[in-house]
């Protein structure tokens, strides 16, 4: 069984690990004694690292549908349109509904 002593040692070892990252973990207890597993970010240090403008999370996904109207014109499938850009076909479908949605 490991002791809390155990427990806050290995968690300085990861602090240390992460650290370049922007990451802190803490380790706190509640009123009902259950442990709670407290994760902070240095946004500073982990923005460069994202490479987001800021923002955490998946980035965008932007399509030139001017490009998309090009292919098309040249006879390309909608299939060879995704797989051209690079996304996947739900994200294709989704981005060319709210386009049409949106002229």
């Amino acid at each position: 069984m490991h002791t809390e002593k155990d427990c806050n040692l290995n968690l300085d070892t990861v602090n240390a690990a992460v650290k370049d990252l922007g990451l802190n973990l803490n380790i706190t207890t509640d009123r009902n004694n259950r442990k709670r597993l407290i994760i902070d970010f240095n946004k500073e240090i982990l923005t460069p690292i994202n490479g987001n403008d800021g923002k955490l999370g998946r980035h965008l996904k932007k399509i030139d549908f001017d490009a998309v109207e090009r292919m098309k014109a040249e006879g390309m499938t909608n299939a060879q349109i995704y797989k051209r850009l690079g996304i996947a076909k739900s994200t294709y479908y989704l981005k060319l509904k709210e386009y049409n949605q949106n002229l």
